[in-house]
């Protein structure tokens, strides 16, 4: 899965220099629907977070991808993180991209 994502977000990047808004939308709802199947197969998992989201790729581009997704208001709707939490996952994820 993760695989057939690379690649769209590679052919965006090389089409348009960027990746587009729509496609960072799918990325991110194709990747939450993998997550929450995951997460309710292991309940320690449950609730699904960013996190979780982020541990499930190894790729430099999907984790930037969803950097740039995730904000304030949906990381609390997610997982209840505090605006603190929320800075430490964010970074977390950008020591994860590097």
């Amino acid at each position: 899965m993760s695989g057939c994502l690379r690649g769209l977000i590679q052919e965006d990047l090389s089409k348009f220099g960027c990746v587009s808004d729509e496609l960072a939308l799918q990325v991110r709802a194709i990747a939450m629907v993998c997550v929450q199947a995951i997460c309710k197969t292991d309940k320690a998992l449950w609730l699904p977070s960013s996190l979780h989201l982020a541990a499930y790729y190894d790729s430099v581009e999907l984790l930037e991808i969803l950097i740039e997704v995730f904000n304030y208001e949906e990381a609390m709707a997610l997982d209840g993180s505090t605006p603190a939490q929320f800075a430490a996952m964010k970074g977390h994820l950008r020591a994860l991209a590097i």
